[in-house]
């Protein structure tokens, strides 16, 4: 692994002072970037480029979790404006659940990686 990084890094020096022709191309400095987030090298999950394009280092998550997330979010943007709703605070817990029964169940099935968080 180290040395794998060590040579990702010459190449990244090397193409630094090289001439303009010889420079990476924008998605060889992608593929770079995500191989450095695969060693752990950068904890970043989102890379932005100079013509401000997004490229998502994060590992894709089913439809359904992600709907189950949205659905969380939106409960608790509701429940810091009206804390008293109680029946929200009992629905809040009901889709937690829910995220956390199919999370176990995508990393039982490799579909998320095993150290993924909600």
């Amino acid at each position: 692994m180290d040395d794998e990084l060590l040579e990702l890094q010459k190449q990244f020096e090397f193409a630094q002072q090289a001439k303009s022709s010889i420079r990476l191309s924008k998605r060889s400095v992608v593929e770079l970037v995500q191989k450095l987030h695969e060693l752990h090298v950068i904890d970043f999950d989102l890379l932005h480029t100079i013509s401000s394009k997004e490229y998502s280092l994060a590992p894709e998550i089913p439809e359904d979790l992600y709907h189950l997330i949205k659905k969380a979010v939106s409960i608790r943007k509701h429940l810091e404006r009206n804390r008293k709703d109680k029946d929200s605070k009992f629905k809040l817990i009901l889709v937690e659940s829910g995220i956390q029964r199919l999370a176990r169940y995508y990393k039982k099935t490799k579909k998320l990686p095993p150290v993924w968080k909600y």
